[in-house]
């Protein structure tokens, strides 16, 4: 049966993670410094200063950000294939975001708001709230005795970043809701013959996820990152299951290509890194404009 755990790290890899790519201009502007920093592309997404280059960070990894994306500003970010976030700059403190899972046994589709301020020339201060649904779209005998029905997430998020020259320090505490429906199967005997009987009941559960992480920008072009997840809630695992994510990103003309990976950290684990020894590879395409 699909545990809390894993829950866990399909709600925080699938929704917060993969959800918010990186923001806004790729490529350098007129008059940009030939040694581009993190902090001279933040200065740019705010709205207060040139361009810079690549891109201000719209996540460490998984987890958002407090960096605007910028008024008027339009992101797309692909993962994977089958996740795919759109996120718009209504203002310069304010943006909105879909998220949409394409249809892998499950749908879903997440409505997302994100606001931020500016709380000192290199510190960044943010509120993110979303919710959504997955539910699936065909019936899968394998499946019958995980998720069934509508699968429900909401909740809310704060987040603190430092924008340094090569370096951008996130930390963040997101709190979340989910209430899922699953079956529940006995057998009657009538006679010899076993007759299957099933009931669908609902669970509620409630965690936080409290993470850190960085970015080193090495190159003009490339990013080094990592970060760690500690879910704590009401589950069986809360504070012995962790997530390690790290990867780097690299600035393309006109789009932002990054490949990392996500690594679990829980009793059991080695039989998932008997077979993906890096963790799980996830590759990310974003586009802005």
């Amino acid at each position: 049966m699909l545990t809390l755990r894993a829950t866990c790290c399909w709600v925080i890899a699938g929704t917060v993670g993969l959800g918010c790519g990186l923001v806004p201009r790729i490529g350098q502007a007129h008059g940009a410094p030939a040694r581009a920093t993190a902090a001279t592309a933040t200065t740019a997404a705010d709205g207060t200063a040139g361009q810079g280059t690549p891109g201000t960070p719209g996540t460490i990894v998984l987890a958002p950000t407090a960096v605007p994306l910028g008024q008027g500003k339009l992101r797309w970010r692909v993962s994977d294939i089958a996740l795919h976030e759109l996120d718009y700059g209504v203002s310069r403190r304010l943006q909105a975001g879909l998220k949409l899972l394409l249809p892998v046994v499950y749908v879903g589709a997440f409505p997302s708001l994100t606001a931020t301020t500016r709380l000192t020339e290199r510190l960044y201060g943010g509120l993110q709230l979303l919710g959504g649904v997955f539910w699936p779209y065909t019936e899968v005998e394998a499946l019958e005795s995980f998720f069934t029905g509508r699968f429900v997430l909401y909740g809310a998020g704060a987040m603190l970043t430092h924008v340094g020259d090569r370096l951008v320090l996130n930390c963040g505490v997101p709190l979340f809701g989910v209430r899922y429906g699953q079956k529940e199967f006995r057998y009657r005997y009538e006679g010899y013959a076993p007759i299957k009987l099933s009931r669908t009941y609902f669970d509620d559960h409630f965690f936080a996820v409290p993470n850190v992480g960085v970015i080193w920008q090495v190159a003009r072009r490339l990013r080094l990152k990592a970060e760690v997840h500690v879910p704590l809630g009401t589950f069986d695992d809360s504070g012995r299951l962790w997530i390690f994510a790290y990867g780097a990103e690299l600035a393309l003309s006109g789009a932002l290509l990054e490949l990392t990976f996500v690594l679990p950290a829980y009793d059991g684990a080695e039989d998932l890194l008997r077979y993906l020894p890096l963790g799980v590879p996830v590759i990310s395409t974003t586009f802005n404009w």
